[in-house]
């Protein structure tokens, strides 16, 4: 990857979209620290190892792009709840960040001045679907999945899935939030907005990302009037 990565924007959010298959891991393991390589040493399936390393060199390189600093400089660390960040100074403040993996892909979310959660998932059945649904679904989310046809359960499934990991992420990250105690309402997709139960204020806002079979994924952004750019990243740094 060549030159400089586009500038952020308070109205803009970037995702970069990556495949693990085709990362320069070589490469991107370069960029990591000693005790970022220690780790990923630690993974026994070489495709867990592979994912850490492709995703952590990329995020560093990105972020390094966007801060104007060497990808080792950049000292990573993670929120209250677990959400990664990093030690900013001066206005390296205002950049948000976000992470998300599954199966084959990782999705990267950067924002200047609003937090952001990203989440993909890798659509795979699960013969405890409905159980699952019945645990994390408000009965409204819940309707909305048990009335999809047969052949669009998964995906509505991992639709409301993607939106409330997302909305998760945005607020801190974990389970803070207990999954039933806030609630996804599509407003015309790919857009949707997310609210406590019971609470006024202003919903968080998100969006469908579109995304390759068989993978869901979603945003979620602190705020109004944001528009998401989408890039994909290269083969080679």
């Amino acid at each position: 990857m060549t030159g400089s990565v586009p500038a952020l924007a308070p109205d803009r959010v970037h995702v970069w979209y990556l495949s693990l298959a085709t990362a320069p891991v070589t490469d991107l393991a370069s960029l990591l620290t000693e005790g970022e390589r220690t780790r990923a040493a630690r993974f026994v399936f070489e495709p867990d190892r592979r994912r850490f390393v492709a995703t952590r060199g990329w995020l560093r390189h990105l972020l390094g792009r966007y801060l104007g600093l060497a990808p080792g400089a950049i000292v990573l660390g993670a929120g209250p709840q677990g959400k990664p960040s990093f030690e900013a100074r001066g206005s390296q403040r205002g950049i948000e960040f976000n992470v998300s993996h599954s199966g084959d892909r990782s999705l990267l979310a950067f924002s200047l001045g609003r937090p952001v959660g990203v989440d993909v998932e890798l659509m795979a059945d699960k013969p405890d679907l409905d159980d699952l649904a019945r645990a994390c679904f408000t009965p409204r989310e819940l309707e909305r999945f048990t009335s999809s046809p047969s052949n669009r359960r998964l995906e509505s499934f991992f639709g409301l899935w993607t939106a409330k990991e997302a909305y998760l992420k945005t607020k801190g990250g974990g389970l803070s939030i207990p999954l039933q105690e806030f609630q996804i309402e599509p407003l015309g997709h790919p857009d949707w907005e997310a609210r406590r139960i019971g609470e006024a204020g202003s919903p968080l806002r998100g969006r469908w990302l579109p995304i390759e079979a068989p993978y869901a994924a979603a945003v979620a952004v602190e705020g109004t009037g944001w528009q998401i750019d989408r890039f994909h990243l290269p083969d080679r740094l």
